[in-house]
């Protein structure tokens, strides 16, 4: 009896493994895809050897994250509607030399950005500084530090 027993777990032990064993089709199973961390492959490099490429493939990686986008514009919005006292001189066109840069409203231009699709973090910040730099203000600066 115990002969018995014994010699039907092995058979289903060895079925069982055979049949993970052995694929369902004659197709070769695909290897996975791997996953290239645009970022990460930078601190295998040698620092010399790094290109703009490199650290811009790095950037451009880092994904749009809508809700901590929605938080930057807001704040920037309350601060530069409350509290920039340049805002209105902004706006001002035909200003005197040396202060000959076009109109800028600021506001209107961080609702422009709100409204924008972005594929990546990188793009979104670069058009936030972008935007504050276009007030050419050197009391008014914007560094995401990413």
């Amino acid at each position: 009896m115990v002969v018995l027993s014994l010699r039907n777990l092995i058979l289903s032990v060895s079925l069982a493994t055979f049949a993970t064993l052995t694929p369902f089709s004659n197709a070769a199973p695909t290897p996975p895809v791997p996953q290239v961390d645009a970022c990460g492959v930078l601190g295998f490099m040698n620092s010399s050897s790094i290109t703009y490429d490199d650290v811009s493939a790095c950037y451009k990686a880092i994904p749009y994250d809508p809700v901590v986008a929605s938080a930057t514009l807001k704040t920037l919005h309350a601060f530069f509607n409350d509290n920039y006292v340049f805002c209105d001189s902004a706006l001002t066109p035909d200003l005197k030399v040396p202060f000959s840069c076009p109109p800028v409203d600021i506001v209107k231009e961080f609702e422009r950005i709100g409204q924008t699709k972005y594929t990546g973090d990188y793009s979104f910040h670069l058009d936030v500084s972008r935007a504050i730099n276009g007030l050419y203000d050197t009391h008014a600066s914007y560094n995401s530090k990413l």
